[in-house]
């Protein structure tokens, strides 16, 4: 559905709410009337509580979401350093009188080239990996790992796995018997998960979901999370900036 200025919208909500895309409506008028792109916005993918959109050209992702938490954790990084995880140019709540799009949250962030499940051997990897440790619900390497550099971990990596146990399960084929380019681009894997995770921690972001669906690949070829949702509840102190303008005084464009 397209409308031409707010007053059909809300008609058209009061008589089709279950049929009325309210996050393709805030994404359009953000995306053009705020950020001024004058290309198409395209719908990419859905959540629980969010969508994201292409927008500036399918060059950057837009998400609009009703999760706080996650707009909290995008706001923390937001203009900062923080290796492993997607950059944020812009995070607000969307400002409005209307109640269908109170508690709604816009970011602005980098669209990554390469998903990892579109890798299918580290797509692999990482998921009989993730059967051992648990990375969805905050699992971790030996901590000894943690305090390395990159270089010391290269150099560690596979003598830990080869040492403690087959971090590709029991029934897999060992580190070793992987072809020198395999387990080079495993090593890889496993410390871009370790510098997301510490990363995390220096900002002190807590989520259950650091899934393979929420990771891709920089420009660079490094595994970067880009999602933030699904934290502990009330987590972070940071405030988000409202939208500078009211929401409904502006139309989507046909």
């Amino acid at each position: 559905m397209t409308w031409n200025n707010f007053e059909e919208f809300k008609n058209d909500v009061g008589k089709y709410p279950e049929f009325v895309d309210v996050a393709l409506y805030i994404a359009e008028n953000v995306a053009k009337n705020f950020y001024h792109y004058d290309s198409e916005v395209k719908p990419l993918s859905y959540g629980t509580k969010g969508r994201t959109f292409l927008v500036d050209n399918d060059r950057k992702v837009l998400k609009v979401t009703t999760d706080q938490n996650e707009a909290l954790r995008a706001e923390r990084i937001r203009g900062k350093h923080a290796p492993g995880l997607v950059g944020y140019y812009d995070v607000r709540e969307i400002t409005s009188q209307h109640d269908i799009f109170q508690d709604h949250y816009v970011s602005l962030m980098d669209r990554l080239p390469k998903m990892l499940v579109d890798d299918p051997f580290l797509h692999k990897i990482f998921d009989t990996m993730d059967d051992e440790y648990h990375f969805d619900t905050g699992g971790m390497f030996d901590s000894d790992l943690y305090k390395m550099t990159e270089k010391q971990l290269r150099k560690n990596i596979p003598i830990y796995f080869e040492e403690k146990f087959d971090p590709l399960g029991e029934w897999s084929t060992p580190l070793s018997e992987y072809t020198p380019e395999e387990q080079k681009r495993i090593v890889q894997l496993v410390i871009d998960i370790i510098r997301i995770q510490k990363t995390m921690a220096k900002f002190g972001i807590e989520t259950p979901d650091l899934i393979n669906k929420n990771l891709g690949f920089d420009d660079g070829g490094r595994l970067t999370f880009f999602d933030m949702g699904y934290g502990r509840e009330g987590e972070g102190q940071k405030t988000i900036r409202k939208s500078p303008y009211v929401i409904e005084r502006f139309s989507t464009f046909k």
